[in-house]
């Protein structure tokens, strides 16, 4: 493996002259108590992450927290007798959404510039259930809210809330549809993705909600630039239902992303987030025996495992005493990287890895990596 690392950081220099080695920078987690962090998102220049942390609370409780390299992980409070978590974040790391838990339920929290932390209202006469997705640079919120209990459980629907206008409720895609849910808006606030009872959707103020792909599509995340669409297709081949990560755009429908890297028939790729325009997609791989985060390239049409990736740059988050478990969240150049790890004391926590040149733009120096793959669980 030194001589094949060798040989990557050679055709490495050749494609980025000089280029600064990639970082493993520890979020820590808040004071007190069990050690835990669970990093949830991060803001497009990768320099806020948040999530939550048990923090000095008590077992079962969590509070949302808002990391930065100037202050460190920060926590962001929590309502009495209860939790709160951060879901997301905007672009440009101003707003901040996430939740409130608590026995009577769950409510749509919004913390704000100004340091003002709001509530967003339930639809009138659901069940105190309103959970938030995402958040646009101008604050503009998305999520879903229960709006009855239904024969086989809660029926949710989308909804859109600002602070001027308050909650406005999306509707469904078709008539008779029961459940709808926003997972995700664009950066500017033009354009909100979800899903529900007859598939995936976008929806826009012109255009109110429109279909893009079936219920054979589970979307997972929408680019900051409002334009494509990333998820898992499932299809019957062969008398058997088989699953491939896909991306989805007006211009160019549904495209497959790549899967040559899979071990077996038996392993999966899903994709997680997505850069700001999907050049760079972050996802995981899931095998009989284990699970590791994964990187595609070129609008998903090279893809590697991520530790590949940092390896080939010269980081090995191994011998550093981590073990990656889950990924996060991704910068909007696709150089900063949210992950889920087990740290060296074998606890729980939210790291940032920092590559020094966007993913794609390395790719042809990393192929020598298919001389040596070293896979967990082969």
């Amino acid at each position: 493996m030194k001589r094949i690392h060798a040989l990557v950081m050679g055709s490495m220099l050749w494609c980025s002259p000089a280029p600064a080695q990639p970082q493993l920078v520890p979020l820590g987690d808040l004071p007190g108590g069990p050690f835990l962090s669970v990093g949830s998102a991060l803001s497009g220049n990768g320099l806020v992450a948040v999530g939550h942390s048990q923090g000095s609370i008590g077992l079962g409780t969590s509070e949302a927290f808002r990391w930065t390299a100037e202050t460190g992980m920060t926590g962001l409070g929590r309502p009495m007798n209860g939790s709160s978590s951060a879901a997301n974040i905007s672009s440009n790391g101003q707003y901040i959404v996430g939740d409130n838990i608590t026995a009577d339920g769950i409510a749509g929290i919004v913390w704000a510039p100004d340091g003002r932390i709001l509530t967003i209202p339930d639809i009138p006469g659901g069940r105190d259930v309103t959970k938030t997705a995402d958040v646009s640079n101008t604050g503009v919120v998305v999520g879903s809210s229960q709006y009855a209990e239904g024969t086989l459980g809660p029926l949710s629907e989308a909804f859109r809330w600002t602070e001027e206008g308050g909650l406005q409720r999306l509707g469904f895609l078709n008539e008779g549809d029961i459940n709808s849910t926003a997972f995700a808006i664009s950066a500017d606030g033009s354009v909100i993705a979800g899903r529900g009872t007859s598939g995936n959707w976008i929806w826009t103020e012109e255009n109110g909600m429109q279909a893009t792909v079936g219920n054979e599509f589970f979307a997972a995340s929408l680019s900051e630039d409002g334009q494509s669409i990333v998820g898992i297709v499932t299809e019957r081949i062969d008398g058997r239902f088989v699953s491939s990560p896909a991306m989805w755009s007006e211009a160019t429908g549904q495209v497959k992303l790549d899967t040559s890297d899979l071990p077996n028939e038996q392993s999966g790729l899903v994709p997680r987030d997505a850069s700001f325009d999907a050049e760079v997609i972050f996802g995981m791989l899931f095998a009989q025996s284990y699970s590791e985060p994964y990187v595609w390239f070129d609008h998903g049409q090279n893809g590697m495992l991520f530790n590949e990736y940092l390896l080939g740059l010269g980081l090995d988050v191994e011998e550093l005493g981590y073990h990656m478990i889950e990924v996060s969240g991704i910068s909007d150049d696709g150089t900063r990287f949210l992950v889920e790890t087990f740290n060296p004391n074998n606890d729980r926590e939210a790291v940032l890895i920092i590559v020094p040149t966007p993913a794609s733009l390395a790719l042809p120096g990393l192929t020598v990596l298919a001389l040596g793959r070293r896979r967990r669980g082969t």
